[in-house]
């Protein structure tokens, strides 16, 4: 009787505690158009580096760069994808992304939803949906590009009493560069301790920021970067 009740109490706690969904990005993805003779241009990703600003009010900020080169002799046009997905029943999309190609301020040419399908994740089946911003883009010949875009997401609140706090960045499979770069800054208020992250990829954790760098990152399969930590509430 004794374990009956302490599994249905275990139970109630898990159902009230006030989890949300997992609402991430990831590094953006570039297709090339064909020309009118049916060429697609050889581009690639040079780098990608991207900062992420834990503010009040469980929020992120995140700050991308990524430079783009044009490989071929001709001009070429492109389009350039920036995901964010909620994994999870209870999340929203955060605030709509600004973006600056070349240094000049453009607006996406589309924003494309994605069918949501139940996926596994941390173990768990959840709902995934996404939401794709699509972006018209132009090389000159041999020409490099930097894209640049700045919005906040929502943070994920979990662990079984919510004090659990859980940001992610899509590496997604395929992606060769010569540099990935990813920072997180918080302040010790707001961080009371680091729970993990992952994947293994050499981060340096410290009190007011962690930072990882992959040179150069060559990878077959999809990562999904994931920080947790205790709420800086915690201790109070």
């Amino acid at each position: 009787m004794i374990s009956a009740l302490a599994a249905l109490l275990v139970t109630a706690q898990s159902e009230a505690a006030p989890e949300t969904a997992l609402v991430h990005s990831g590094v953006p993805r570039i297709q090339a158009l064909a020309d009118e003779e049916g060429v697609k241009a050889d581009l690639q990703f040079e780098w990608h580096t991207v900062k992420m600003t834990l503010l009040d009010g469980d929020k992120v900020k995140i700050d991308a760069v990524t430079l783009f080169k044009n490989h071929s002799d001709k001009p070429a046009t492109a389009t350039v994808s920036l995901p964010v997905w909620i994994k999870g029943w209870s999340g929203n999309w955060g605030t709509k992304p600004t973006a600056l190609w070349a240094d000049e301020k453009v607006e996406p040419a589309n924003t494309n939803p994605v069918d949501p399908v139940m996926t596994r994740f941390d173990g768990q089946l959840v709902r995934q949906t996404g939401r794709v911003y699509e972006y018209e883009t132009t090389f000159r010949p041999q020409a490099m590009r930097s894209f640049k875009t700045s919005f906040t997401l929502p943070v994920q609140i979990t662990g079984l009493d919510g004090v659990e706090r859980q940001i992610g960045y899509m590496v997604p499979g395929k992606t060769k560069m010569d540099s990935l770069q990813m920072s997180f800054t918080y302040t010790q208020l707001q961080v009371f301790r680091v729970i993990s992250q992952t994947p293994n990829w050499g981060w340096q954790v410290g009190p007011r920021g962690a930072f990882f760098k992959r040179e150069p990152l060559n990878e077959e399969k999809p990562n999904l970067a994931k920080f947790r930590w205790y709420d800086g509430g915690f201790a109070r």
